[in-house]
């Protein structure tokens, strides 16, 4: 509608401009069809703009060739509505020489609505940009903001973990006058949690030798809880140099052998192996509770470990568990 406004207004112009100046509006259906011809123009020459210069790649010699083959199909269809619309009463060397003006004017009337259609390209763009530009700007301004509070966030977390560790250190102190177990109990805990909070490579991943340390401290812990009637044979085999993994899937497995099974008596079995290709198998065994009024690890627990594996190491690993005759079996198979 904007469109159709202007033009109507341009060409109300234009004819003023040739009445004042020949006292007639010209041939009707000439100016219709020139006017028809000259709009078609101005769109047909966007179009090729927007195809050979709108895109990341711009392809100026294919612009180039169209607007010439543009320029040649326009002036004929010109030139034919001239010869169409005019009625030759002279010699042929004059009418020659009329369609050679003609044609002349056709050419620069065709040149002008080309200008203009590329004026009007340049300034969309132009005010595309800048609204890109703002927008740009805008969701720059948004993520600094979001930037900040998480900042802020993990700044308040650091603090969090540091009044904690504060807080043990104190209970420690407090506790060994009167439990030595107790004490070390609280010393261990506090190195899990360190190093539940500690800080992953870009990868996501820290050394199997970490996460194997902190397994026996795990291990110790629940030792310490249970007394001696709890006994747990936990077994490490292969090198390890080097090798990293995402942190705290074994903490996890082997958690879920406390929280969830039968500790008196011998049967529980903790075995990590890695071999000299780095593939490593974890294996977990252990009784299970009677009647336990929790769930076994499946559902959320072990559905969480999956997919934290299969964002790390996609299909190169396997999990499996099962339950059996009051005994729960699970194996982690992953290359390293």
């Amino acid at each position: 509608m904007t469109h159709a406004f202007w033009w109507a207004l341009f060409i109300i112009y234009e004819l003023s401009i040739f009445y004042y100046s020949a006292g007639t509006f010209g041939n009707f259906l000439r100016n219709l069809g020139y006017y028809g011809i000259n709009i078609s123009l101005f769109y047909a020459h966007l179009y090729l703009l927007n195809k050979c210069l709108g895109q990341a790649k711009k392809k100026y010699f294919r612009l180039l060739y169209l607007v010439s083959a543009e320029l040649v199909l326009f002036v004929s269809i010109k030139i034919a509505i001239d010869i169409y619309t005019s009625n030759f009463n002279m010699t042929p060397e004059n009418m020659w020489n009329t369609v050679k003006s003609m044609a002349t004017l056709d050419l620069y009337r065709c040149i002008f609505f080309i200008g203009l259609s590329s004026l009007f390209w340049t300034a969309s763009n132009i005010s595309n940009f800048e609204r890109k530009a703002l927008i740009t700007e805008r969701d720059a301004l948004t993520l600094e903001t979001k930037l900040a509070r998480s900042e802020n966030a993990l700044l308040r977390q650091q603090i969090n973990p540091h009044l904690l560790f504060n807080s043990l250190n104190f209970i420690h102190s407090t506790v060994y006058k009167v439990s030595e177990a107790a004490a070390e109990n609280v010393i261990l805990l506090a190195d899990i949690l360190r190093f539940s909070l500690e800080d992953t490579g870009s990868d996501g991943k820290i050394f199997l030798d970490s996460e194997i340390e902190q397994l026996h401290n795990l291990v110790r812990i629940n030792q310490l809880r249970f007394g001696q009637k709890s006994i747990i044979n936990f077994i490490t085999t292969g090198e390890k140099p080097g090798y990293r993994i995402i942190p705290l899937v074994l903490m996890t497995l082997v958690e879920n052998i406390f929280k969830h099974g039968d500790l008196s008596g011998p049967g529980t079995v903790i075995r990590l192996e890695v071999s000299e290709a780095g593939l490593l198998r974890f294996y977990t065994r252990n009784k299970c509770l009677a009647k336990s009024p929790y769930p076994r690890l499946k559902s959320i627990g072990l559905a969480n470990i999956r997919i934290r594996l299969d964002f790390a190491y996609g299909g190169k690993y396997s999990l499996s568990s099962k339950e059996e005759d009051g005994i729960y079996e699970s194996e982690l198979t992953l290359s390293l």
